[in-house]
């Protein structure tokens, strides 16, 4: 079963399926504050068996939900804020890790919106997606040993989603080292829209189905929404992935139209 959801600001959704899989591991947060314009979007895919990557991609957004709400939904210095909420994140799922006598580890990819700008972070392969007026601008770029053959040109990008090399990662949140997670920003106009997913998600959703998710209307999204993520569990088949994607919608609700 899939399921969206959508912050007050109906710019903000996400939703999740947990397809074949016994357990959930992934998990996402949207967070908006309208009255400064700002918004913090959060998608993370836990890594570890015995529970333990529920524990790691749950953790993440618990934290995620703490640091909104103590900074009143703004930023400061969005560049550092976010590189320490990921540091901060690390510690706390090894801890939360070292108490149950496991090793949890998550990606993550998180999202921070002001009425000008977009700044983002991740680590692993759970993706960012840039869009203007439907069209592609840019993505994040996997911690994954697929994502350097591709840019060795050995794999195409066509064929990550179904090479047997996939969720070989080269970084995430916990575990004995840490890396500082990738981070990008970019000035943000009307047109501008931007999706978050897990790897479940990616794998087996083509560009052009993920744009029709930012350049439908509002009231459609999240029906919308919730189809692509059933779409992306069929298509996985019986041995698939979980599937978790959240959405920034342009602020012209009139892309598309």
């Amino acid at each position: 079963m899939s399921k969206s959801d959508q912050t007050d600001d109906s710019r903000f959704i996400h939703a999740a399926a947990r397809g074949p899989r016994d357990e959930q591991q992934d998990a996402s947060i949207c967070l908006s504050a309208p009255e400064h314009g700002t918004a913090l979007l959060v998608v993370s895919d836990g890594v570890g068996g015995q529970g333990g990557g529920r524990i790691a991609s749950q953790k993440v957004t618990e934290l995620a939900r703490e640091s909104w709400d103590e900074r009143h939904g703004i930023m400061l210095d969005p560049a550092r804020d976010l590189v320490t909420f990921c540091r901060k994140a690390h510690d706390q799922i090894n801890e939360e890790g070292a108490k149950r006598g496991l090793s949890p580890r998550t990606t993550i990819v998180a999202l921070y919106l002001t009425p000008a700008r977009a700044y983002w972070v991740h680590s692993g392969d759970t993706r960012l997606y840039r869009f203007r007026a439907g069209q592609l601008l840019e993505r994040t770029e996997d911690h994954s040993v697929l994502q350097i053959l591709v840019k060795q040109g050995i794999v195409a990008e066509k064929d990550m989603g179904t090479h047997p090399d996939q969720g070989m990662l080269l970084q995430s949140l916990g575990g004995e080292e840490y890396r500082p997670p990738a981070h990008g920003m970019a000035d943000v106009f009307s047109e501008d829209g931007f999706l978050l997913c897990t790897d479940g998600f990616w794998e087996r959703t083509k560009l052009e189905e993920m744009a029709e998710l930012l350049i439908c209307g509002r009231s459609e999204a999240p029906l919308l929404l919730e189809q692509a993520v059933a779409r992306a569990v069929e298509r996985n088949g019986p041995k698939g992935d979980n599937v978790t994607v959240a959405v920034a919608l342009p602020a012209d609700e009139n892309v598309g139209r």
